[in-house]
């Protein structure tokens, strides 16, 4: 089948795996640690298995701070942010997201808060901020502003990482992620009142089973192999089936293990690098896309550095949607649904299928383009071409 683009994919090197596995300056998680507090500009640092579980720990600690008991996520976003939410005794309330970006659209948030709201969960989808994050924090006294930077490692607004608008924030790791371990996830923050609170819950996580850990390395040395634009477009008939969008019912919480924790130091000496990479591509899709009608492409301004993890691009027609998929699929592209369901759509909690109108839309309408460091500037040029061909059939 010749060279094909995978939705996931980042230049994990031998020397990645190799210096995770024989370790030669001391702990890596204190390392991995360390260079995270320095990048991100946190005091803080956590790590833990999972951007799940960092959510699970940050709001069992909110908990204590207070009787509230209401968090206010997007309806449109990763639907296993539900689960920490119930895990822990609280309950979701959903707002519906901008056009603009996918984002949630914190205009409406007046309306939705009320004396039960603990806190609200802004999600940066794709790497791309929330419009008007910087004047988030603060705006509504004594409810608490928890960053879902899970797809936005490396994107900033003017020289401030995104997670830093907030009273705490988290991160992802995970395979599809901007600095991928093959799983994982950290909790950063400046506020000593909350770190103090998160410490007792990081210190009771357990490690990994034997198992687990034996069987990383190679999992994360196929996964760098297999999305190698020439072994992906290879073996693409057999990869594509292990592609999996089910929701899980549950999760588990643990440390991050050395091996990853290693991995994620050594790219992190690369994210710059990796992060430019992002950000030109996806400024050079959205160059070629912008202006076609019968697409949305979301809103970036000129002025910002936003490491896209995938780029979003909505169909009005539902019909060049499909046929986007199947061209692109024969131009060697890689593409995805991303969440093909609002969250209402998908937990039960009260709410009619008919509202959150903005988020139904964006589920049904939004195909996922590669961003990463390896699509070259021919990609870039047929996924454009590509789009263009069908919204102008």
């Amino acid at each position: 089948m010749g060279t094909k683009i995978s939705q996931l994919g980042i230049n994990i090197e031998p020397r990645d795996i190799v210096t995770a596995l024989f370790p030669y300056l001391g702990d890596s998680r204190q390392r991995f640690t360390m260079k995270l507090s320095e990048y991100l500009g946190s005091q803080y640092v956590y790590l833990v298995n999972s951007g799940t579980t960092a959510l699970y720990l940050i709001l069992n600690a909110l908990k204590r701070i207070s009787l509230k008991r209401e968090v206010v996520i997007p309806a449109y976003t990763a639907p296993v942010v539900v689960l920490p939410i119930i895990k822990s005794g609280l309950k979701p309330v959903l707002c519906d997201i901008s056009l603009r970006d996918f984002n949630m659209d914190i205009e409406l948030l007046p309306g939705i808060l009320g004396d039960q709201t603990l806190c609200i969960i802004p999600t940066h989808m794709f790497g791309v901020a929330v419009n008007g994050i910087s004047r988030l924090r603060g705006a509504f006294g004594g409810v608490y502003i928890v960053e879902d930077c899970a797809q936005s490692l490396g994107s900033k607004l003017g020289e401030t990482h995104l997670g830093k608008f907030s009273d705490i924030a988290f991160s992802s790791f995970n395979r599809g992620k901007n600095l991928p371990t093959y799983g994982g996830g950290c909790i950063f923050t400046d506020s000593k009142r909350l770190a103090g609170l998160l410490d007792e819950g990081v210190n009771k996580l357990k490690e990994q089973n034997a198992a687990y850990r034996f069987r990383l390395p190679f999992e994360l040395a196929a996964f760098a192999m297999a999305v190698r634009p020439f072994v992906f477009g290879s073996l693409y008939p057999l990869i594509s089936h292990f592609k999996d969008n089910r929701v899980p019912d549950d999760f588990v919480s643990a440390r991050l293990t050395a091996f990853q924790a290693g991995v994620g130091a050594s790219l992190l000496e690369r994210i710059e690098r990796l992060s430019d990479a992002r950000m030109r591509n996806a400024e050079s899709l959205t160059n070629g896309l912008r202006g076609i009608e019968r697409i949305i492409i979301p809103e970036i301004p000129p002025d910002v550095r936003y490491a896209i993890n995938r780029l979003p691009v909505a169909f009005k027609d539902l019909k060049d949607k499909n046929n986007a998929i199947k061209t692109l699929n024969r131009a060697g592209i890689d593409t995805s649904v991303m969440y093909g369901r609002p969250i209402h759509h998908i937990f039960d909690l009260g709410c009619n299928k008919e509202d959150f109108k903005n988020a139904s839309y964006a589920a049904e309408r939004i195909l996922t383009l590669p961003t990463h460091s390896l699509v070259q500037g021919k990609n870039i040029d047929d996924m454009v071409s590509a789009i263009k061909g069908v919204c102008s059939r």
